[in-house]
């Protein structure tokens, strides 16, 4: 076994401390030494990692139930060129070559992990080819990884450099390019970026718009009708898909990109300027311990609440608002 592969399976065991981590990711810079650590992480993850989605917890399995991780494996399936590659195995190590033709998931041994999750989710997962990984702290994502998050904001950031980019719940995107040419496919849902410099433009798609962005603090979020793009600092090129069109929004503006809408940035209120509103709903059970069903903490439109499968019949709704503590609300 080599240095490298140690360092992975003590990495993978959680012991590495910075010296080593620093030591491995030297290691890596070679193409041969990642190729290897790549292969061995995978069937390390498997064996130790890996959960398939009937395994998945509480939030997740309603969003099963509610149809919803159908629709996310279908969107994997049509939109990742990982489900139609041939499969290929690597022969490095012949006593392993049967292991890893059965658990390798086809063409990630020629990429290096673009960023790692920096705040996680139990609930959380990730779609890497036909496999589901939980969204932990400390887990490499790679291209054409599909993050999906449920109950808690997941945080991921870029490998060799400060950009991070907040998940919130309930969203979905696709990590796309590489360390010189990055992308984030936005498919629901909404996520806050802080962008390091950067020499070729980060771009972040969404079903109606795309941003592209060289260094600056923002916010996108996206849903099947509309794609909002908030400025915080800098300056974000935003492209509408369906025209081409294209603004230039500055540091404390915004704009909606809508099909057959006018198309113009506009500047954001101040703090004080923005009434309270109920940003969502939750479900609360009334028995003690007096806490958000789990599963139920956003609820959206078209929910099903079966009461023959909550843990008590004693519920009730909270409208969650922003600012957290107002007046009163009808």
């Amino acid at each position: 076994m080599t240095r490298a592969e140690e360092l992975v399976l003590k990495g993978l065991d959680e012991a590495l401390d910075a010296g080593e981590r620093a030591e491995l990711d030297l290691l890596r810079q070679d193409p041969e030494t990642e190729r290897r650590c790549a292969a061995l992480e995978e069937v390390e993850g498997a064996l130790l990692g890996v959960r398939r989605l009937p395994d998945l917890g509480p939030v997740v399995l309603e969003r099963l139930r509610r149809g919803q991780t159908d629709r996310v494996m279908e969107r994997v399936r049509s939109t990742s060129p990982e489900w139609n590659r041939p499969r290929r195995t690597w022969p490095w190590m012949a006593a392993a070559a049967a292991l890893f033709a059965a658990v390798l998931v086809p063409g990630l041994l020629r990429t290096a992990p673009l960023a790692r999750i920096v705040e996680g989710d139990p609930d959380a997962f990730v779609v890497r080819g036909s496999a589901s990984l939980t969204a932990a702290v400390g887990l490499a994502l790679r291209p054409d990884d599909f993050l999906v998050t449920c109950s808690r904001d997941v945080v991921l950031q870029y490998e060799g450099e400060a950009t991070r980019v907040r998940v919130v719940p309930l969203s979905e995107l696709f990590l796309r390019g590489d360390r010189r040419g990055k992308r984030i496919e936005l498919k629901e849902g909404e996520i806050e970026a802080d962008v390091a410099p950067q020499e070729t433009p980060l771009v972040i798609a969404a079903a109606h718009a795309k941003a592209e962005v060289l260094g600056t603090k923002l916010r996108l979020s996206a849903t099947r009708d509309a794609t909002r793009l908030e400025v915080a600092e800098g300056k974000v090129r935003f492209t509408r898909k369906a025209d081409g069109a294209a603004l230039l929004v500055s540091a404390n503006q915004y704009t909606v990109a809508i099909p057959d809408e006018e198309f113009v940035a506009c500047e954001l209120p101040s703090a004080a300027e923005v009434p309270p509103w109920v940003s969502g709903f939750s479900l609360i059970r009334l028995d003690f311990p007096r806490e958000e069903v789990p599963g139920f903490e956003a609820l959206r439109d078209g929910a099903v609440i079966s009461l023959s499968k909550m843990p008590t019949r004693r519920l009730n709704i909270r409208a969650n608002t922003e600012p957290d503590r107002v007046g009163s609300y009808r």
